[in-house]
């Protein structure tokens, strides 16, 4: 039936008498839908099974939660329809439960021992449901059984599928903060986990200049971790960092020599050694020590991972690191096409011209001279 269609069966039906007994329950949302009978199905096992009548009192309490249990109490009576001002039998929560004491349901007996209802939540109308006491509810013992073991396999398939799908960068309201630190989206594919950036300077120190990223020119403002040109994303459950457009475009100077240098936004990036680092990057992928036991000890010890995300690195994160360094070092080597720029291409050896003369640095922009004569 369609809601117009229940509506309308609602309002040609009496009220009936009170119900008594254990009454089966079924709750109709999207009514007239394809999906009607899996949502009924979904809240029959995981949230509400029916109502336990005591009409001689005057009250109920519902079976909730995939065991079964009772809890939620109402008070049970006759009075007048929200829906037509016709006499039905009211469910009335507010004096009688304090998670439920905005709820009221309103039921009239469609069938013998078949009740249909209505739930409002206020004044406003949410969902219909049906009550029957046509024939004797199912043992509660194999239900018990089957939420024990089921309950647990259902959070974890919830608790992943929340996880695996999260797409979260870190933003920031002012806008040069955005240029400088903002996510432009290559943390999803190209983006190192947060913990293996932190470790690998400090596992692998020999092969830098000098202390930390900084030797490589890389720019740090005052109270933060990260350099300028690089945004954080959480992808799938673990932090991910990247490259943005800042890395290329922001730069410093200073205006002596003893001056501590200044930030300037939009300037070509004068210090910052992209090559220098990639070839870092390469030299911690063929040594031996990266290997999941010695990096792993070393996050365990900075504790910036859940046990999730260890075990992912552990088995599978930082052997797939290892391997697509050494993919894009040997996509590097001479006689290859699209090799990087810098390749001695000579079919002699396999040494980068990058590796024996100085790295290359982005030089600092200097206007240029104009010919003599009018602008």
């Amino acid at each position: 039936m369609s809601q117009e269609q229940l509506d309308e069966l609602f309002k040609k039906c009496p009220a009936g008498n009170l119900p008594d007994g254990e009454g089966i329950g079924a709750a109709i949302v999207c009514p007239g839908t394809l999906c009607s009978r899996f949502v009924a199905w979904l809240v029959r096992w995981f949230l509400w099974q029916g109502k336990v009548f005591h009409a001689a009192e005057g009250w109920l309490i519902n079976r909730i939660s995939p065991f079964s249990c009772l809890g939620i109490k109402a008070k049970v009576r006759k009075d007048k329809s929200w829906l037509d001002g016709r006499e039905c039998i009211v469910l009335d929560y507010s004096q009688t439960s304090f998670v439920a004491r905005m709820i009221r349901d309103e039921i009239r007996e469609i069938a013998p021992r078949l009740y249909l209802g209505k739930v409002y939540w206020g004044r406003k109308r949410l969902i219909d449901f049906m009550v029957s006491f046509q024939y004797g509810p199912a043992p509660k013992h194999w239900r018990r059984v089957w939420a024990t073991l089921g309950l647990p396999l259902v959070i974890v398939i919830g608790y992943l599928s929340a996880r695996l799908t999260r797409d979260r960068p870190v933003t920031y309201d002012h806008p040069v903060e955005h240029f400088k630190y903002g996510s432009t989206g290559g943390e999803r594919t190209s983006g190192i986990p947060l913990s293996l950036w932190k470790a690998l300077p400090e596992l692998f120190a020999q092969y830098l200049p000098g202390p930390g990223l900084q030797s490589l020119g890389f720019v740090y403002e005052d109270g933060q971790d990260f350099p300028i040109g690089t945004s954080r994303r959480n992808v799938q459950g673990i932090e991910r960092i990247f490259f943005n457009c800042a890395i290329c475009h922001v730069g410093t100077v200073r205006d002596t020599p003893e001056s501590k240098p200044r930030v300037i936004v939009g300037m070509p990036a004068n210090t910052v050694d992209l090559q220098a680092f990639q070839r870092f990057l390469s030299a911690c992928a063929v040594d031996e020590n990266f290997n999941a036991a010695r990096i792993m000890d070393l996050i365990a010890k900075e504790n910036t991972e859940d046990r999730l995300n260890r075990a992912l690195l552990r088995y599978v994160g930082i052997d797939l690191m290892r391997q697509r360094l050494l993919t894009l070092r040997h996509r590097a080597e001479p006689g290859r096409a699209g090799s990087a720029r810098g390749v001695r291409d000579t079919g002699e050896s396999d040494t980068l011209e990058s590796d024996i003369t100085p790295p290359h640095r982005f030089r600092p922009w200097a206007p240029t001279a104009r010919a003599p004569g009018p602008r």
